[in-house]
């Protein structure tokens, strides 16, 4: 049984998950919730309660059908939507990770000053939130942070917008925003608006999650970390298999949805570097990043010397000129290995390599991985 919401992008891509599981080693015979507009309440045990006898395991993301469903005799996974299910294994996020993605696209930016929006006492976000503003104190930064109360019901969702207008008003502004999710990132995209602030010239926002529904209804679309939810549908199913066949003994494991890349739209496409001569050279690297340029042809755009350059760059950005095209790259050539399907020695055509295998050891340098095993790692199954 797979008793999972469908309402949202992030667990249809782990049933999406679950189906290619059963296809490849099944064939599982899967029973799901019935659709919204045909049953009448979603959480009572008794609409499920003559299927539990009849199913062998369970995936399970709705909180109220797994309060008391300790007492089954089934293998069980859950999936964290507010909080982990106690004394069975759960899928969870990987805070750090998400953290640090979001981190990096925003220095990378430029940016020095930041905010976090959250939801209130729910475990994922607030652990995002704890890992977002421990990385950039490391890094020297504070964070503004604001925790959305409708979760709990004390604000009504709808309402809840113009109360975060009144805090964006009062944060230093040019400032980027991390939201916890995709949701999220649109209630304060609206908020935003409502403030007058320009997105992302004032505020730059970025969520979790690349529903891409949410993402392309919201004005400007919304950038977001793409999680791999797929694989982790994959490896939940794949774990309840061996439960199933009493391979493995349920033992509160956890089953982590990766990040995989930012996927950059209009809400975070901008620069915030107050440093001219840095910004100039930033923009003509981004927008020749398909080019193999090196540190003379920046320097060919901004007319000044190479160490003053260097200097500049080292202040602003905290990395130099090289270090930074190369981080450009090759953000460029993961953004292509998970959003088409071109082929890697396709890619290196695309972005200046002459071989494939010149290109691996140019990502490799940078990531630490080569590109093809990247990709292979998320659509391996």
């Amino acid at each position: 049984m797979l008793l999972i919401d469908t309402s949202r992008a992030s667990e249809r891509g782990i049933l999406l998950g679950v189906a290619k599981y059963s296809q490849l080693f099944g064939p599982w015979m899967l029973s799901t919730l019935a659709p919204l507009y045909i049953r009448s309440r979603v959480g009572r045990r008794g609409t499920v309660v003559r299927e539990e006898t009849l199913c062998d395991g369970m995936i399970v993301s709705l909180q109220e059908i797994c309060e008391g469903f300790d007492s089954l005799k089934i293998p069980l996974v859950g999936v964290d939507v507010s909080k982990p299910i106690r004394g069975v294994p759960n899928v969870v996020g990987n805070p750090d990770a998400i953290a640090a993605m979001a981190v990096q696209h925003f220095l990378e930016r430029g940016f020095k000053r930041f905010a976090y929006c959250g939801f209130k006492s729910i475990n994922w976000a607030e652990e995002r939130c704890t890992s977002f503003c421990r990385q950039l104190a490391d890094a020297g930064y504070r964070v503004h942070t604001y925790e959305l109360s409708s979760r709990r019901g004390k604000v009504p969702w709808y309402k809840e917008k113009y109360i975060i207008s009144e805090w964006l008003q009062r944060l230093p502004m040019p400032i980027a925003l991390f939201a916890c999710n995709d949701e999220c990132a649109s209630q304060v995209s609206n908020a935003s608006q409502i403030a007058g602030l320009r997105i992302p010239d004032d505020i730059a926002i970025l969520g979790v999650d690349n529903d891409e529904l949410v993402c392309a209804c919201n004005y400007p679309p919304l950038s977001s970390v793409a999680l791999d939810f797929e694989r982790a549908g994959f490896d939940a199913a794949q774990l309840l298999n061996e439960l199933m066949a009493h391979r493995k003994k349920s033992e509160g494991q956890k089953i982590t949805i990766r990040p995989t890349h930012v996927v950059t739209r209009q809400s975070t496409d901008v620069l915030a570097i107050e440093d001219p001569v840095v910004a100039e050279a930033v923009r003509f690297i981004r927008a020749n990043c398909r080019r193999p340029i090196q540190v003379p042809d920046v320097l060919k755009e901004v007319t000044i010397s190479r160490r003053s350059l260097y200097d500049r760059f080292k202040r602003a950005l905290g990395c130099s000129v090289y270090e930074y095209v190369k981080r450009v790259r090759v953000m460029e050539i993961e953004r292509l290995l998970f959003e088409t399907d071109y082929s890697v020695t396709e890619i290196a055509g695309l972005v200046g390599f002459s071989t494939p295998d010149h290109i691996a050891s140019y990502f490799r340098s940078v990531r630490g991985i080569n590109p093809l095993t990247l990709r292979l790692r998320r659509t391996s199954r």
